[in-house]
């Protein structure tokens, strides 16, 4: 029995690699010197030219041409989950960690750039983060003086906890892809300086950092909560 599968309406030239679980669908052509991986799907009329090379899991969809020389990494397109059979939880982490190194890393690089910039190191050697809002809400204080919406001010607890969340799983990415190395110590210590978070006289977590700011919970989101 074959370890893969070629429907007998399709032609595959000799010389051709084909991995385990791999399906080739109706009127294909695969020509010589290509390689295709394991567990991946080729749709209804695919060319793969000469000297191809297809990664593992990858779904190629129909009418699909891939001239010679290309090479595709492993899952583009996406997997198939019921061709994974038993070993689909490992195929999962595979395509979890080529979204997390080509998406999710690069785009919290970018912000943790932003937050390098944007962060001022106060006298005390910790990060102030101003203007910063709490969303929809004026610190009690401020209300009382001006008796209008004022959003904007100092500290809000849940900036520092989203520019602490983005650090922490950019650092934690970047040392599981072997991402960024130059760039980890940086955002280690940016952690460092990452003010801790106030308790008020209620026992509750404060909106605001700045104890200049009093605590107004007649219209406090759930974002207060962000920290815990």
């Amino acid at each position: 029995m074959s370890e893969y599968y070629v429907h007998p309406s399709s032609v595959v030239d000799e010389g051709v690699t084909i991995g385990e679980g791999t399906r080739i669908w109706h009127f294909c052509h695969i020509q010589k010197g290509a390689v295709i991986g394991k567990r991946c799907s080729l749709g209804q009329n695919v060319n793969v030219s000469n000297n191809v090379t297809i990664g593992d899991g990858c779904k190629l969809q129909n009418n699909v041409s891939v001239y010679e020389g290309v090479e595709l990494e492993d899952y583009v397109k996406g997997v198939v989950c019921y061709e994974m059979g038993r070993e689909w939880p490992l195929e999962a982490l595979k395509v979890a960690e080529k979204y997390l190194r080509e998406h999710v890393l690069p785009y919290l690089y970018e912000v943790a750039l932003f937050y390098e910039d944007f962060a001022v190191t106060a006298e005390d050697g910790m990060y102030d983060l101003y203007p910063s809002v709490s969303p929809e809400n004026t610190p009690a204080n401020v209300w009382e003086k001006y008796h209008r919406e004022i959003e904007t001010a100092k500290n809000a607890a849940m900036e520092f906890a989203l520019m602490k969340e983005t650090l922490t799983h950019l650092i934690e990415g970047a040392e599981l892809c072997g991402m960024y190395a130059e760039k980890i110590p940086v955002w280690k210590e940016m952690l460092k300086k990452i003010r801790p978070y106030r308790i008020n006289s209620d026992g509750a977590i404060a909106e605001w950092l700045d104890p200049s700011y009093e605590d107004r919970y007649n219209h406090r989101h759930h974002s207060h909560m962000y920290p815990v």
